[in-house]
């Protein structure tokens, strides 16, 4: 609206004709072609070299595969090193160059440009993952032992993947970028050809239409005035008010929508000053403002306000927002101003609506909230109930716990203080007997089975007292006591099993913290000798950060850990609580990843701070 008033102006003050700028713009037209079409042909001879340097792309994307074919050697190499060496830093190499890859695989992607190498780079996806999937469970695995069979299907794997990209990606990309070369050489010389027709055809064009302005000066000064009764009563037609004013802020014109704000017709209107017939007053001082008109004058830019009333000539005010321009010559000299303004009554009375009603929300969201304050406390004390009687169940735990150790150490005692003392008793009687039977040959077969039943039944006892109470765990320390356990464990079941310590500080852990752990290990191992059905156990025992890490591994028949979170009435499951109980109690957790027929893993993770609290024992 602003643009109509304003144009209307401009129309007005035109002191060149019409034919005179449209003589003068055609001239221009002309020289213009003329200079573009020579500073266009002028570089193209530059071109050949701009169109192969963009041709590049083929050269940074064979680069790209070639780093992928440097990267997948390295990667092969350092996860070679690494499973020889367990050293840490081939395992940073490998991943390094995992990173490497995959950066210049996204390069060659994003470098492709036809179907052919975009296939190639998703081809190459498959077989890198792969690769990568089985180097990484070498470089994941620890120092444990690879078979023939892993090291041959990584292999594999790594000569798929050189294979594809030294009979494909590699050649594939030299010769797209001889291609491109080719092409683009081509096009050049095109475009030279059409850029020198191009500027014939344009001269002519501009030949043909300056002859035909004449012709059209006369018809454009008609369409002009007609354009400018149009502009006037479109102006009287629309619904705001629309004022404009002179360079003195004088009215020059005015809509129907103005004239009824004013109840002045534009005749009586024209040449009055802006304050004398629109005066506007601040909505919150009630003090007479300045006109944005007249603020546009003066400053030379648009001006708004939303917050201010219109006095009208009998005694009203109504509240209004209005927008005021200046209107600039040809030259960009202000020369009047373009006023516009609305009644917003309506508009008020809804925002007073609104005010109201967030007020009622205020009122009913404090009281909601107060509730939802009141839920909160509620629940906060039945939090810290339960939170009590957890504590009161672990405290019960510890002391549960605690009572089991010293009944095992008093029956490990009693073992082989009474029961020990007895066997070796009965294996002297036994030996003395078979001396006393002298040359009866028929007894002696019978003394023999009578040595081997006790001496196999002494070897139990003291097994089962060992187990009970081990002296290894105060005498050699916690890992060299689960060492000592594991083998022992393997050679009375007749199980193979391994034992791995790393990293394990030489201070010893609090005697709570090592009984625990050694517990469940213990607990662990006798699920396996008497659930499953494993031919290889392995423990590994860590520190990783401020935790230790305790993982007992077997090859078993498995199950679904889901089915033996309770205790069935078989007593199956009891071994799993308790060492979840046991690691609780030292501030603990158990994992266990199993299914049936893929063996068992348990992972136990004890934190190594002073400020987890557990029972003594």
């Amino acid at each position: 609206m602003l643009g109509i008033n304003a144009e209307i102006v401009k129309l007005d003050n035109r002191s060149m004709t019409t034919a005179t700028k449209l003589s003068l713009g055609f001239g221009a037209l002309i020289v213009i072609l003329i200079i573009s079409n020579i500073a266009v042909i002028l570089p193209l001879q530059s071109v050949d070299s701009a169109i192969e340097a963009m041709t590049e792309v083929g050269r940074p994307r064979r680069a790209a595969a070639k780093a992928i074919e440097v990267g997948v050697l390295s990667y092969t190499l350092a996860v070679r090193t690494y499973a020889q060496t367990n050293d840490p830093e081939h395992q940073k190499d490998a991943e390094a160059a995992i990173e490497e890859i995959e950066k210049q695989h996204s390069e060659y992607a994003r470098l492709a440009e036809t179907e052919r190498q975009r296939y190639l780079a998703e081809q190459f996806l498959p077989l890198w993952g792969i690769l990568k999937q089985r180097g990484q469970a070498i470089t994941n695995g620890g120092s444990r032992f690879y078979s023939e069979d892993e090291w041959s299907r990584f292999t594999e794997s790594r000569v798929e993947a050189m294979g594809f990209l030294r009979e494909q990606m590699l050649p594939e990309s030299l010769d797209s970028y001889q291609n491109n070369k080719t092409i683009a050489t081509g096009k050049v010389a095109a475009i030279e050809r059409f850029v020198a027709i191009f500027f014939i055809i344009c001269l002519l064009i501009a030949i043909v239409m300056s002859q035909a302005v004449g012709r059209a000066i006369v018809r454009s000064e008609r369409e002009i005035q007609s354009r400018r009764e149009h502009l006037r009563a479109t102006l009287s037609s629309i619904a705001d008010a629309v004022v404009t004013t002179d360079i003195d802020g004088r009215i020059t014109s005015l809509n129907l929508a103005a004239q009824h704000f004013t109840s002045l017709t534009e005749a009586e209107a024209i040449g009055r000053h802006l304050t004398t017939v629109l005066p506007f007053i601040d909505e919150a001082t009630g003090i007479e403002v300045e006109s944005p008109a007249l603020k546009a004058l003066r400053e030379g830019s648009v001006t708004s306000a939303d917050k201010i009333l219109l006095a009208t000539r009998y005694g009203t005010q109504v509240p209004v927002e209005d927008h005021a321009a200046p209107i600039l010559s040809p030259k960009g000299d202000v020369v009047g101003s373009v006023l516009v303004f609305r009644d917003v009554t309506e508009r008020k009375l809804h925002e007073q609506e609104l005010i109201r009603i967030q007020e009622e929300l205020d009122v009913r969201v404090k009281h909601r909230t107060y509730e939802l304050a009141e839920t909160h406390a509620e629940l906060v004390k039945e939090m810290e109930g339960h939170a009590i009687a957890e504590q009161k169940r672990i405290d019960l735990l510890g002391r549960l716990v605690t009572s089991q150790e010293d009944e095992r150490r008093r029956i490990a005692r009693d073992l082989h203080d009474q029961l020990g003392q007895r066997l070796t008793a009965l294996r002297l009687k036994i030996a003395s007997l078979k001396d006393a039977a002298g040359e009866h040959e028929i007894l002696t077969p019978k003394i023999n089975r009578l040595q081997e039943i006790a001496l196999r039944l002494d070897a139990e006892v003291s097994y089962l007292a060992w187990e009970l109470r081990p002296t290894a765990l105060d005498d050699l320390g916690f890992a060299p006591a689960v060492g000592a356990f594991v083998q022992e464990w393997s050679r009375h079941f007749e199980i193979p099993a391994d034992f791995q310590a790393a990293k394990i500080p030489k201070r010893r852990f609090s005697p709570e913290m090592e009984i625990h752990l050694y517990r469940i290990t213990q607990e662990a191992l006798n699920n396996v000798a008497k659930h499953a059905g494993a031919s290889h156990v392995s423990v590994i025992l860590e520190k990783r950060g401020d935790r230790i890490i305790l993982i007992i591994e077997d090859d078993g028949t498995g199950f679904v850990p889901g089915k033996r979170s309770v205790p069935d009435k078989s007593g199956r499951g009891l071994g799993l609580l308790g060492m979840q109980e046991r690691a609780t109690l030292i501030g603990g957790e158990v994992e266990i990843e199993s299914a049936p027929g893929n063996g068992t893993t348990i992972y136990v993770r004890v934190p190594l701070t002073d400020a987890v609290k557990t029972k003594s024992v």
